[in-house]
């Protein structure tokens, strides 16, 4: 007698990490999530980025960014083009060159207003519950800090977000002031989840914005970015959604540093679309600094270079064939 178990749709299921949902599944944004569950779906199996991205419905460099968020975050590792799981460690593991020896570098707190390299992607580790409550109950500042936050925030700290402000503090070395002035802002454009001022405090943190006027400075430069995307989504004539960080860059970049007009913009949209069927912001940027490059402001000044570029071409081909035929004894 034979028998069967049919399971349905759980005939096909694929394995997922325990630390994926014990320590990650909280900090997390949706497209970090949707990423990673994509790569555990086809794992063993080759994928480009623009695939994942129509799959899922997201922009390239969104899926880059998410896969970028799971490396900074150690639950994989890039080899070459190959992503492979990665042992979670508290401590930083180097190689030492030609050799098979290996030391342990404990991670130490910066130096008091450190300046991070910009160039360095790590994020550091977050202090465990123990320690927080250490730093807390030592630090009258920590505690006034904490007390203003949660008035910004109208909402009790969670130990995760509290862990995140003990972070910005330690190992960032961001001034009370400097975190207090992060919280008003991030309270003033709705976004005060703990994956999201995670992201900002490490932003901040490896570019130097150690003081008050500098946090100002970053501040308006911030606004001014989500300004610029706000009129490239009109411009475009698409749906305002959440900018990546590429498309945020890139919109601040053609609209205040370029100061190119809107009628610009929207040509080099639309010969994107002409030529590739849809719009990809990486295209859309190349010609923009092809055009930048080329000193061209204005969507009349592109024309004329570009009529002149046809008549000399035309004056050369005109050219070309009446030597051809005085060659050949016609004239």
């Amino acid at each position: 007698m034979a028998y069967k178990l049919d399971l349905g749709l759980w005939n096909g299921v694929f394995a997922v990490p325990f630390a994926l949902v014990d320590k990650h599944l909280k900090l997390a944004r949706g497209n970090e999530i949707k990423v990673i569950l994509y790569a555990l779906r086809y794992s063993g199996e080759s994928f480009e980025t623009e695939a994942v991205a129509k799959d899922l419905g997201l922009s390239e460099d969104t899926v880059e960014e998410a896969f970028e968020y799971w490396i900074q975050e150690g639950l994989i590792q890039r080899d070459g083009r190959i992503l492979v799981p990665k042992e979670e460690k508290r401590e930083v593991i180097k190689e030492k060159e030609n050799t098979n020896i290996k030391e342990n570098i404990s991670i130490e707190k910066k130096e008091e207003n450190k300046v991070l390299p910009a160039s360095n992607k790590f994020r550091a580790l977050k202090p465990d519950s123990l320690y927080v409550a250490k730093r807390i109950n030592e630090s009258d500042e920590l505690r006034d800090l904490v007390s203003e936050i949660e008035m910004c925030l109208g909402k009790t700290i969670t130990p995760t977000l509290l862990a995140t402000i003990i972070n910005a503090y330690d190992d960032y070395n961001l001034p009370t002031e400097v975190i207090m002035m992060l919280f008003s802002y991030v309270k003033n454009i709705g976004k005060t989840s703990t994956p999201y001022i995670e992201s900002v405090i490490h932003e901040w943190g490896v570019s130097g914005v150690n003081t008050a006027e500098a946090a100002d400075k970053k501040i308006k430069e911030l606004d001014d970015k989500m300004v610029s995307w706000k009129k490239i989504t009109r411009i475009f004539s698409i749906d305002y959604r959440s900018p990546s960080k590429k498309e945020e860059e890139y919109a601040y970049i053609w609209l205040k540093k370029y100061n190119f007009p809107e009628e610009l913009i929207r040509e080099a949209y639309e010969r994107c679309v002409n030529a590739l069927g849809r719009m990809q912001i990486k295209y859309i940027n190349a010609i923009m600094e092809k055009w930048h490059s080329q000193g061209i402001k204005s969507l009349e000044e592109l024309n004329l270079i570009e009529e002149k570029k046809t008549e000399n071409k035309k004056e050369n081909n005109s050219s070309f064939n009446i030597s051809d035929l005085e060659n050949i004894g016609l004239f």
